[in-house]
């Protein structure tokens, strides 16, 4: 990737194919290996895992080959973003269905947030 192009995370949902928040085991059902290919070809520079597909590499193989195939694949952000949150993740919250999440979500966000047309309203 050219230097002038933006220097882009995929987050962990990106590549994770049918994996989903709160859904049990949020592990990605496609290997970890294919992941980090595809999210290098396509061009990002830095890829997002959740510590449930951390922990699966670190029982099925060691987070050391996880780092050799990251640093072969060129991606360039990830332990200094992923070291504090294995094995010390937050408890995720709750929220309905349909919703735009849980009230902690805005709060985080304080006034730094924007709403679609209409949307203030239910604020």
């Amino acid at each position: 990737m050219a230097s002038d192009s933006p220097e882009l995370l995929a987050a962990g949902w990106t590549s994770a194919g049918a994996a989903a928040p709160l859904r049990g085991d949020e592990a990605s059902p496609y290997a970890l290996s294919r992941r980090i290919e595809a999210v290098a070809e396509s061009g990002w520079r830095g890829i997002g895992l959740h510590r449930a597909d951390l922990r699966r590499a670190q029982r099925d193989s060691d987070l050391g080959e996880v780092r050799r195939q990251i640093d072969a694949a060129g991606i360039e952000r990830l332990w200094e973003v992923a070291a504090p949150l294995i094995g010390s993740a937050p408890t995720p919250v709750p929220y309905a269905q349909g919703s735009w999440g849980p009230a902690e979500a805005d709060r985080l966000l304080g006034s730094n947030c924007w709403y679609l047309s209409g949307d203030e309203a239910a604020q």
